[in-house]
């Protein structure tokens, strides 16, 4: 629970700070379906980032399948790419999970994003 605590209030004051949205989701397992599939869902559903501006992020991680994605709203795409995206994922995320630490993970992933990201803050009208 601290660990919950501690990446809500993480995500909690970069919103705050830029207006960004980003999302965590943590599954237990796809049931078969393909990851960009569902993520892509997702992030529609939520709808993450705000209208017109499309500066959402959803970072899924399926636990049993040992998959994760980072789902980039269009907004975010001149400041991450999609390669930078996976980086993140397979440099700084990756190697965490290997060794037991998920939120560990997420929240070293999350800041390199964060960092990213911060180029572009979002102004409320």
């Amino acid at each position: 629970m601290e660990e919950h605590t501690r990446l809500s209030a993480l995500l909690k004051g970069y919103h705050t700070e830029t207006h960004h949205q980003i999302a965590i989701l943590t599954i237990p397992s796809l049931n078969g379906e393909p990851l960009e599939q569902f993520s892509l869902r997702v992030a529609n559903t939520w709808g993450l980032g705000y209208r017109g501006v499309d500066n959402g992020i959803l970072i899924t991680l399926a636990m049993q399948d040992r998959k994760v994605r980072i789902e980039l709203g269009r907004g975010m795409e001149p400041y991450i790419s999609n390669a930078q995206a996976e980086a993140v994922i397979n440099e700084t995320m990756v190697p965490e999970f290997r060794q037991g630490d998920f939120a560990g993970g997420l929240e070293a992933g999350l800041k390199q994003l964060m960092a990213y990201a911060r180029r572009f803050v979002v102004r409320p009208q």
